[in-house]
């Protein structure tokens, strides 16, 4: 429980810290990629005054994780454990859409983190400047063999 705490936390780190501003505001060039990614919609901030919060908090996800993740076949065989990194954006319903590796380990290892991360329950969504928003998040999917 504490080495995902401590991931959770590098998690948070990358997404919120290293990225100033929202992604509207990043830079030009920046806010036309977005804008090109998400034609029909909102761009998602990368930063809210008040950031989107999982229902249950983090141990309810945790557990959702731990409950509904399929560990490979033939990654469990082959001993292969470590931790995916998975970015999502949390709608303004807070459902959970666009999940992607941003660093993952192997391709089966990968898909298993992207499936269970997209089947998340919807979480209290973001908020900026009083308006419910949408918002990139991120979460590490730890695979360990006990």
């Amino acid at each position: 429980m504490a080495h995902f705490k401590s991931i959770f936390l590098l998690s948070f780190f990358l997404v919120f810290f290293n990225l100033n501003g929202n992604a509207q505001t990043d830079s030009a060039s920046a806010a036309n990629d977005i804008n090109l990614l998400y034609p029909d919609k909102e761009p998602p901030y990368r930063y809210a005054e008040k950031s989107a919060e999982p229902i249950g908090g983090y141990e309810a996800i945790r557990k959702f994780i731990e409950d509904n993740m399929k560990y490979p076949k033939k990654a469990r065989k082959e001993g292969i454990v470590g931790t995916v990194f998975v970015e999502f954006v949390i709608e303004k319903d807070g459902s959970i859409s666009n999940a992607k590796v941003f660093h993952g380990l192997r391709p089966d290892l990968d898909a298993e983190a992207v499936r269970v991360i997209s089947m998340m329950p919807k979480w209290k969504p973001a908020e900026h400047q009083g308006k419910i928003v949408r918002q990139f998040f991120s979460l590490p999917v730890k695979f360990t063999i006990e």
